[in-house]
Formats: structure tokens, sequence, C-alpha cells
């Protein structure tokens, strides 16, 4: 009888332990994120959208010595919920950290530190997607797919238009945001050192430098004016304004003002 009592004090003693053990488990387990929210696999440092539905997140580990790929991707966003990525472009060694959609929708820029690159967006009308929503392997390796029907309905490649890396400043200084105009006919880049410099699309030759902030602070973000007569530029506690016009020989005119 003693050792009948002792067989199920311990087999009690286990249910119990058995039983903390599972509940701290259940309480460990995180819940599963909501539809409008993704984690992707990668840093993430820049994103976009192409239209309604489709946008682009770009980001990577830098060095291959971090093991995580460096990429430009697409996903969509349909009542509601993010989609995985459903096409991607890699971007080699090197980490994308901004992004700059032109405004025809056509072309994106790609800042790399000191230098850009340049791809194509395509629409594929004869993918099996609905809604940006497919089976496709979105982290191919390859720019483009041999089967149009399994493509998705937007995909990105590399423009053969432009070189595969334009170099935007002499020493390497790091862009820290790229704005396009109204137009598209120009790109705003701010770098790292509080200058602004004005880039000529298509060409991506800098055709104005409109100086550096006072403080010497990284430029932070650009806006451009309807008209595309100013730019302001911000950096650090300040805010710089810059006029951008013509004069009759179609020579850029600049003055600078800063608060």
């Amino acid at each position: 009888l003693d050792r009948r009592v002792k067989i199920t004090i311990s087999e009690a003693k286990r249910g119990e332990y058995l039983y903390a053990r599972t509940s701290k488990m259940a309480r460990k387990k995180k819940p599963p994120p909501p539809p409008h929210s993704r984690k992707f696999s990668f840093p993430i440092y820049a994103s976009v959208f192409y239209d309604s539905v489709f946008f682009l997140v770009a980001g990577g580990g830098g060095k291959k010595s971090s093991g995580i790929r460096n990429l430009v991707t697409v996903s969509s966003f349909h009542d509601g919920c993010v989609s995985e990525p459903i096409t991607a472009a890699a971007t080699d060694d090197d980490a994308p950290q901004r992004l700059a959609l032109h405004p025809d929708g056509v072309f994106v820029v790609c800042v790399f530190g000191g230098s850009i690159g340049v791809f194509r967006m395509e629409r594929n009308l004869s993918s099996n997607s609905t809604n940006g929503l497919n089976h496709h392997n979105p982290l191919s390796r390859n720019d483009s797919t041999e089967d149009l029907r399994n493509r998705p309905e937007v995909n990105m490649i590399r423009s053969n238009e432009f070189p595969r890396r334009v170099a935007l400043t002499a020493d390497d200084r790091d862009v820290k945001c790229a704005v396009f105009s109204p137009s598209g006919r120009q790109l705003a880049i701010g770098l790292e050192t509080g200058e602004v410099k004005i880039v000529q699309w298509p060409s991506l030759e800098v055709d104005m430098e409109l100086g550096a902030h006072e403080s010497g602070a990284a430029v932070t973000d650009i806006a451009w004016s309807p008209d595309e007569r100013v730019i302001v530029s911000c950096a650090a506690e300040r805010i710089g304004s810059s006029n951008n016009s013509s004069n009759s020989n179609g020579q850029q005119q600049q003055q600078q003002q800063h608060q």
C-alpha cells in the first residue's frame, strides 16, 4: 500500500511539472504577426511605392561575410495584407541604402554609398498572378524568368540603358537621400557632408552643386517645390532653401538661404 501511495504521489508531481512546463512554453510562444505587417529576411533601409498595390523594399547585410543577401524586393499590399516578396533583384556586395522612383514609373534609382544603380520596372501582362499574389519563387538569383506565365505581375531588372554603377561623388562620400523633381528631369541628392547636388536625368551628370549646410551635418531629406524652382533640404536642426531657376541662356542660377 505504501508503495502504491508513493507511486501515485510521484505521478502527481510529474504531472504538475509537465503542466507547469507546458504552460510556460505557451506563455513564451509569440502571437502571429498581424496581416498588415511582415518581417523580411534582411535589414531594411529603404522602401517606395510603385503604384497603389506594389511597393519596393531594399536592404541587406553588406559584405558577403555577413551571410545576408543584398536585395531590392517587390511586395504587394492587398485587402490590408502585406505579401511576401514576389520577386527580387540582387545587388551584389553592396547593400542598397535609398530608393527613388522616377515619376514615369519605369525606372528606380538605387543608392549604394556614393554611387547609384538604375533598375527598370516591368509589368507582365501574361502573369498568372492576381493582385500581386502568386507562388513564384521570390528570391531567384536570376534577373529574369524563362516562362512569362510564372513571372510575377510586376518585375524588376537591371536597366541596360545605364551603367551598372554611376559614381556621383569623387571621394565616395555617402549619398543620404535622393529625390526626383516632379517632372523627372532632375535628381537631387543630399550627401553626408551636408552638400546638395542636382543631377540631370537621364545623363546622370552633376549639373549643379548647391554647397553645404553651415553645420556640415548630413542631409536627411530633400523636397522640391511643384514648379521646381525651390529645393528645401534638411540637415540636423537646420533647413536650407535653394533657388533652381534658368536664365535666358539656359544656365542654372542658384541662391541659398539657411535657417
